[in-house]
């Protein structure tokens, strides 16, 4: 990946791997050449998504999301990939979901969850037709153009 990172959502669509998010902390290295985390210095919250093909062995990076957040989950619905949920900066918990489609490199927002959640799974599952399951500890609920 060419920007290093904890607690992004991955998914795959099209045989391609993709990294949203996540948080990138400042990083040091020692007088042997190893890195770590810089004391006292922030995370930053990233909104950058990477793809990495495994045909050319390639990370390429495309249009960022439109919102930062880590501890977020992305899942694949009838080709185009979902992130929603987790946790951005200054504590901030996003409601909002949004969507990307990689024919035209572009992510839009579309519905908002009914409560903030963070540290969440998804799976796409086809019941009567595509719906987005999501779960934390106490919840879940799915998506079909709007949250039940």
């Amino acid at each position: 990946m060419q920007i290093p990172r904890d607690q992004p959502a991955i998914c795959t669509l099209i045989g391609k791997i993709y990294v949203t998010g996540g948080r990138r902390h400042n990083m040091m290295t020692d007088s042997e050449g190893r890195s770590a985390i810089s004391e006292g210095r922030s995370a930053i919250t990233e909104n950058t998504v990477e793809c990495f093909n495994p045909e050319t062995n390639q990370w390429t990076m495309c249009a960022p999301m439109k919102e930062g957040r880590y501890w977020h989950s992305a899942v694949v619905v009838d080709g185009k990939i979902y992130v929603l949920g987790g946790q951005g900066d200054n504590d901030k918990y996003p409601w909002s979901m949004e969507r990307y489609c990689e024919e035209t490199n572009s992510w839009e927002a579309v519905d908002q969850m009914h409560t903030s959640l963070f540290n969440l799974n998804c799976v796409s599952l086809r019941l009567r037709k595509d719906h987005v399951c999501i779960s934390d500890d106490d919840d879940y609920g799915c998506h079909n153009g709007w949250w039940d």
